[in-house]
């Protein structure tokens, strides 16, 4: 679909944070938005489908304007779409099917039209599947009209959980839509200055939305580093054709002394590397297509929006061969013309040892092995930093301990849990039964797991007033169950954890991690303290003051690279959530499995479904797919770099072995010793071994110089100019070089003199 002219409407705080649209605010952007059409809203809950054939399923339900596939261009496969009837309160529920839903739970059956689905125990008819892969909005099961939605709020302001999505005209540009969204804001500023002040209509690309604001920052450094190797290889093509051009010059010679023209010359030369571009293209797209396989085994299912695929198509193919033929041309030209340009008398003369321009050849050999040596370097000092950086992230997620975890999650349905008292006990009856398994150590359940993401909230503290104009400070917070620390292996550094009791009326507690103590109560005791939470931009002094019990390590929940969050963690028992991760730690020696789950479970409630059912570590990995797709690809290119730059520095000194033939025989015929042979070509490789290092260190300082902006050349913590890192660089860089040295140097003391005079 094309999706470059859909817009992604929402709103920003006063703290640039993304929050989400009330209904009567959709109705405002649907109406002010300025050269934009089929304005929709949608927003997920998690679902429970059944029927009478069939068990129950958990979902993810997402309830949508009726205008939304048409604004997105999709149609279904079977059936219909939605119609504006279909999303007017008091309409017949109508449901539409993915395509997956559709054949894993009713063998892709085209009647299943005009079926009746329960979700969440409400009847609704199908009326039609969608085509496959389409996912909106990027992982959902079924879509529901959004006047179905439970409990939407039509009239409260402050009841912000609507999306928005709108398709921009052509004659429009971003920059009109986002000022009328602009004036629209003020305008709701002014009327209802109690629930919108400091709130900004905003509006972005939908890629931007679901790539995030750092995608374009992110893919520039790919392709700056892809560049880099690319560079790396043009050196080490344009040296290897300048010095098989040389070894050359004496046949090119006798053919223009023949009467071969210049350009014949140059013709059959670049039709030569030509073919050596091509087929090294042709090598890479089959190395790129399995690394996409890769890469998209790593991503997890459902992860992407459905229009994002990493795969090769013809415009990948287009663009490889564009850059294939712009390498014969730069890099393939300047030998050919070199050749060509030869005089015939002096390269016949010389028989093929001298070629043309000898001094000028070992200068341009030493300048692109130079520039590649510093590429190679300025590389080498970035995974050096990167390696830094992921030995410290993975101390600091040593303090929790994924290892014998299981996990997996619950939704309850609406109708049969409505109630919190409801919710609380059946939380008490499931942590009950599971501990019942054998081999269960410890039971717990939790909102989000670490790196799973937490929830925002505005934060009040006692005896502290906020200023009158400025905007109260946000945390983030995670709903968990009193033995949630004990089975993720965190103990508090202060006070307590959470006991059965906490979240009671008269036990209203909470535990905070250490870095909300820095935060706010730095130098202070924090236990004891009171604070209240209320949901974003909303007035948190009305609310129930909650005791700070107990201080945890910073457990990281939302990302993996950034600063931890100040988190707040709640009992779950004064707000039990509709959907839940259970976390069961196993003792020493044993192992809880998904099917032992399951039957605790249906002990409690038969009806209700398991799902992402897998360890603690998986579902960690699992979230950070992204981090591991980066590290794969730039690992991945720093070894193809430093593998070029062995084959550079290999190739060079192996021909500068070559052009020495003669003078190695006489040497050896006089006497020299192995040694001697052997320091003579370690003299050589340190020649360009130092070349590479004042080339690579210039580099770096310049790499350094250009990223001053975001730190000083520093990456999260490390310099790459810092003497440690320029020490490791070049011990690396000496390392490839003496590997690269050792055949030249094994093939010089196995010269044969006599051989070696004939030949030379």
């Amino acid at each position: 679909p094309n999706v470059g002219r859909v817009l992604f409407l929402g709103a920003r705080d006063s703290h640039s944070r993304d929050v989400a649209l009330s209904y009567r605010e959709f109705e405002r952007v649907r109406a002010a938005a300025a050269g934009v059409r089929d304005v929709s809203a949608f927003a997920s809950a998690p679902a429970v489908l059944g029927d009478d054939d069939r068990a129950p399923d958990r979902a993810l339900a997402t309830y949508v304007s009726a205008a939304t596939f048409r604004m997105l261009g999709e149609r279904p496969l079977v059936g219909r779409d939605f119609e504006p009837a279909d999303d007017r309160p008091g309409a017949p529920p109508a449901a539409i099917l993915t395509a997956g839903v559709w054949r894993s739970r009713y063998g892709a059956d085209p009647s299943v039209v005009g079926r009746s689905v329960r979700v969440n125990g409400a009847p609704a008819t199908i009326v039609g599947v969608m085509r496959e892969p389409f996912r909106f909005p990027n992982v959902t099961d079924i879509w529901l009209p959004l006047a179905a939605m439970p409990g939407i709020a039509t009239e409260r302001r402050l009841a912000r959980a609507l999306n928005v999505v709108a398709r921009m005209d052509d004659e429009t540009t971003l920059g009109a839509v986002r000022a009328s969204l602009a004036a629209a804001s003020e305008a709701l500023a002014r009327e209802y200055p109690a629930t919108n002040a400091g709130i900004a209509l905003s509006a972005v690309t939908i890629n931007e939305r679901y790539l995030g604001r750092l995608t374009d920052a992110v893919w520039i450094a790919f392709m700056l580093v892809a560049v880099m190797v690319l560079l790396i290889a043009c050196a080490n093509a344009a040296n290897m054709l300048l010095m098989r051009a040389s070894a050359r010059s004496h046949e090119m010679a006798v053919r223009a002394s023949l009467g071969a023209s210049r350009w014949r010359i140059v013709r059959q030369l670049l039709v030569e590397s030509a073919l050596l571009a091509f087929a090294g293209g042709a090598l890479g797209a089959a190395w790129s297509a399995g690394g996409l396989h890769v890469i998209n085994a790593i991503i997890p299912e459902n992860t992407l929006a459905y229009w994002m695929r990493f795969q090769l198509d013809l415009r990948a193919f287009a663009a490889l061969s564009v850059l294939c033929l712009g390498t014969v041309l730069v890099f393939g030209l300047a030998p050919a013309v070199h050749v060509a340009s030869t005089d015939v008398n002096d390269a016949i003369k010389s028989g093929g040892r001298g070629g043309f321009g000898v001094v000028r050849r070992r200068r341009w050999t030493t300048i692109c092995l130079a520039a590649e040596c510093g590429l190679t370097m300025v590389m080498l000092a970035a995974i050096v930093v990167g390696f830094r950086t992921a030995r410290d992230e993975g101390r600091k997620f040593a303090g929790v301990d994924s290892a014998n975890v299981l996990t997996t999650w619950i939704t309850l349905p609406a109708e049969r849990y409505r109630t919190t008292d409801a919710r609380r006990a059946f939380y008490r009856t499931l942590e009950q039964r599971l501990a019942e398994i054998p081999g269960a150590s410890t039971v717990a359940a939790a909102t989000a797991l670490p790196f799973g993401g937490a929830a925002p909230r505005t934060l009040a503290i006692d005896g502290r007033p906020e200023p009158p104009n400025r905007t109260p400070p946000t945390v983030w917070s995670v709903v968990v169950s009193a033995r949630y620390f004990d089975a993720i292996g965190v103990a508090p550094t202060r006070g307590r954890a959470f006991g059965d009791r906490d979240g009671l009326p008269g036990y209203e507690s909470i535990v905070v991690n250490q870095r909300f103590a820095d935060m706010f109560f730095p130098g202070e005791d924090v236990i004891g303290r009171r604070v209240r939470l209320t949901e974003p931009n909303v007035p948190a002094a009305d609310a129930p003051a909650l005791t700070i019990v107990g201080i945890v390590p910073p457990v990281r929940q939302r990302t993996q690279w950034a600063d931890p969050d100040p988190i707040v963690y709640l009992p779950i028992a004064a707000a039990p959530p509709v959907s839940a991760a259970l976390l069961v730690r196993s003792a020493p020696g044993s192992t809880t499995t998904g099917a032992a789950l399951r039957a605790a479970l249906a002990d409690v409630d038969r009806e209700l479904p398991l799902y992402r059912t897998m360890g603690l570590r998986n579902a960690i990995d699992a979230s950070q797919w992204n981090g591991r797709v980066s590290e794969l690809l730039l690992n991945t290119i720093t070894a193809l770099a430093i593998a070029l730059a062995g084959v550079g520095l290999y190739a060079v000194i192996a021909h500068a072995m070559l052009q020495r033939t003669r003078e190695i025989g006489v040497r050896v015929a006089l006497g020299a010793t192995r040694g001697r042979i052997v320091s003579m070509v370690a003299r050589q490789a340190a020649t360009h071994f130092a070349a590479g290092i004042a080339a690579g260190i210039v580099c770096i300082f310049a790499f350094a110089k250009a990223t001053a902006g975001d730190g000083g050349g520093q990456v999260t913590g490390y310099q790459t100019t810092s003497a440690s890192t320029l020490a490791v660089v070049a011990l690396l860089l000496a390392a490839i070089t003496a590997i690269a040295s050792i055949a030249p140097a094994w093939r010089a003391c196995r010269l044969d003199p006599a051989r070696a005079l004939h030949e030379g």
